[in-house]
Order: structure tokens, then C-alpha cells, then sequence
């Protein structure tokens, strides 16, 4: 079964992207050949690190190579914009997917018939999920709620403990401070960003992304699997990294963050809304794939994987994920020796640290 799964390919159904108003190209049905040329631009907090490893073990399996920055970190250049002065010597990338500021330096970089991919997720959940992984309560002394309403009452502040807040999706995906005040130019901004981008992943439909991923790059359910990354579980209510993180459930307090991270907003609605259509005029086909990938990837869980654990548990630094509060993985005995078990469950940074040792600077 775990054969079949990891091999089976799939078909976007064209004729009914184009019955649900879609032009057909801008879904292109899947690949002949996998694509090998991808642009990943890395956000804050959107399950772009599952992406990332995802990105990494094609590139590794494939020998293909990353843009890498001098140093062992997992930033180029971030949080200013891209450059390539910023990277270490290497021959023509293949794949791009560390963390960078978007700008067209980095396209004209790229090849030119790189796949381009982000993603975006609801402003509301972000913020949480930012304030316990950065441990904000620790740097700030103040519940999520406080500084939120600080921020509210101060319009121009953009930034908490030196790290973006107000419009992180677009700040990572280059649109200036200057400008996301202004509707207008929000959605100009977008726009170029829609025909720019050839997929943009949403985290609240992110296996129908990974499906859709799949058919644009030609690759496989064993290409596109993946185990959670930078990932907290919610099961422990005395968990300290929760201090302050409680926000009211209210349609009324939603709706001020909404307001608050505007621009984020219309960005978030614009992606998930194109991301509804794609899914609504494939529905059935695109459940059906989606169940066989969970259920390829439920199947390499319970070969690999023991248990899930708080990183403060982890001894083994290959499994220790970096941020507060934040899970990693005990392997089986048998799974220690599987390559493909050892990356899907390594730690964010130590794949970075690992590329960075098998690709040498030139």
C-alpha cells in the first residue's frame, strides 16, 4: 500500500477549472516531468517550515542546489530584501527556501522558469502563534491581549520586541511599511503578487495545497509528505509557553485584529478565496487524494515516530526543534537508520545545518 501511495499520481481536472471561471493556464493540469526549479519565500508562522522540509529533501534526494546564505543560519538577508551579494558562491540554484524578504532581485536571480510559492494563513491565528513561539510574554512582560490593544492605540507601531506584528504576510513578501496603510496600493500590491506567484499555499486548507503543489511540479505523495515542523500541541494547560497567549473568542474581538492587520487581511481573503474556488471545482478528486496522502504519511509515522514530545525532552539534537514550547520527535530504533525517517522528522535548523555541510561553497 505505502508503494502505491507513494507514487500514485494525480490529474487537475481542467475543464472544470474552466466551468468554475478559472483560466486554464493559470492552473496548469500536471506536470510531464517534475519541476526542479522551485522559489519558496519562507513567511513567519504559515506552515512554511513543513514546505521548507518538504523542499529540502527534494533538492537533497535530487542533488539539486539551494541558495544558501554564508553563514549556517536560516535567514538570506531577512529582514532586509533580498540580495544576492548575501549568498554563498555557488552555481545556479535550483531551489530557494530559506527566509527572505520577497523582492524582484530574487526572480531575476532565480531561473527563469522557477515555480514560485508562498503561503498564507488567517491573520487571527497568526498572531497567536507568534506570540508563543517567539515567547513575546517573556521579552515584553504582557498578555497577548495588552499588546494588542497597545498596538490598536498606537496605529504607526508596526513592530514588538523588534520583530514585524502588524502585517508580517506582507512585510516577508516585500511590500514597504510605507505603503500598507493605503487600500489602494494594498491592492495594487496583491495583484502583482497573484501574477507573480504561480501557487500561494493556505494553511487552512493545506493538504488541498499540498495536493495542488503536487500536480503543478510533477512530483509525488512521497515528494510531498511530511511530518509537522515547528508544531506545539494544546494538550497541556499548564504549559508555561501559554502565559498570556488566551484571546477572547468574540466575533467582535476578531474582527478588531482583523481591522488592526488589514492589509494582511485582504491579502489572506484574496489567496483563500482563489484557493476555495480551485478546491470547489475539483472537490471530490481533490478529498480523494488528500485521504491517501494523510493516510501514506499516518503510515510513515507510526514507522518512524514513537511519540511526539516538548523539545525540553528531546536529547537527541537532530529532533530538537528550536522556539518556545514547540514538539519534536522520538524515533524508532529501525527508523534511526532511514534516511527518509531522519529527515522528515529532523529539526528545522538541523536540515539547514545539514545542507549547508553537503553543499560546499565554491
Amino acid at each position: 500500500m505505502i508503494d502505491w501511495l507513494m507514487g500514485k499520481p494525480g490529474r487537475i481536472v481542467n475543464d472544470l477549472l474552466f466551468l468554475a471561471g478559472i483560466k486554464v493556464e493559470d492552473i496548469p493540469k500536471r506536470r510531464h516531468s517534475p519541476q526542479h526549479h522551485v522559489t519558496f519565500i519562507k513567511t513567519h508562522k504559515f506552515a512554511s517550515s513543513s514546505i521548507q522540509n518538504i523542499l529540502m529533501r527534494y533538492g537533497l534526494k535530487h542533488n539539486l542546489t539551494f541558495t544558501l546564505p554564508k553563514g549556517d543560519g536560516n535567514h538570506i538577508g531577512w529582514p532586509s530584501a533580498f540580495k544576492a551579494s548575501q549568498l554563498r558562491p555557488s552555481k545556479q540554484p535550483d531551489i530557494h527556501c530559506y527566509h527572505s524578504v520577497f523582492s524582484k532581485d530574487l526572480l531575476d536571480f532565480m531561473p527563469k522558469d522557477a515555480f514560485n510559492v508562498a503561503s498564507v494563513r488567517d491573520p487571527f491565528a497568526r498572531l497567536r502563534s507568534s506570540y508563543i513561539y517567539y515567547n513575546l510574554h517573556g521579552c515584553s512582560q504582557n498578555s497577548l491581549v495588552d499588546l494588542i490593544n497597545d498596538a490598536i492605540n498606537k496605529p504607526s507601531s508596526f513592530k514588538v520586541c523588534g520583530l514585524p506584528v502588524k502585517y508580517q504576510m506582507l512585510f516577508d513578501l516585500g511590500m514597504a511599511y510605507t505603503d500598507m496603510n493605503y487600500k489602494v496600493k494594498v491592492e495594487e500590491y496583491i495583484k502583482m503578487l497573484d501574477s507573480t506567484f504561480h501557487l500561494v499555499i493556505v494553511v487552512d486548507y493545506f493538504y488541498e495545497s499540498l495536493i495542488i503543489l503536487r500536480e503543478m511540479l510533477g512530483w509525488s505523495n512521497r515528494d510531498n509528505a511530511s511530518f509537522a515542523v515547528n508544531f506545539r500541541s494544546e494538550a497541556n494547560a499548564n504549559d508555561s509557553s501559554l502565559v498570556g497567549a488566551d484571546m477572547p473568542t468574540t466575533s467582535e474581538f476578531r474582527q478588531q485584529i482583523y481591522d488592526y492587520s488589514y492589509a494582511d487581511k485582504a491579502l489572506y481573503d484574496h489567496f483563500k478565496g482563489k484557493m476555495e474556488t480551485i478546491i470547489a471545482a475539483n472537490k471530490n478528486y481533490i478529498q480523494q487524494e488528500v485521504t491517501a496522502l494523510k493516510r501514506y504519511q499516518n503510515e510513515m509515522m507510526e514507522f518512524c515516530v514513537i511519540k511526539s514530545v516538548p523539545n525540553s525532552q528531546i536529547t537527541d539534537s537532530r529532533f530538537k526543534p528550536w522556539g518556545n514550547g514547540q514538539q519534536g520527535y522520538i524515533l524508532t530504533p529501525k527508523s534511526l537508520k532511514n534516511d527518509t525517517c531522519i529527515k522528515m522528522a529532523s529539526s528545522e535548523l538541523n536540515l539547514v545545518k545539514f545542507i549547508s555541510r553537503q553543499q560546499p561553497p565554491l
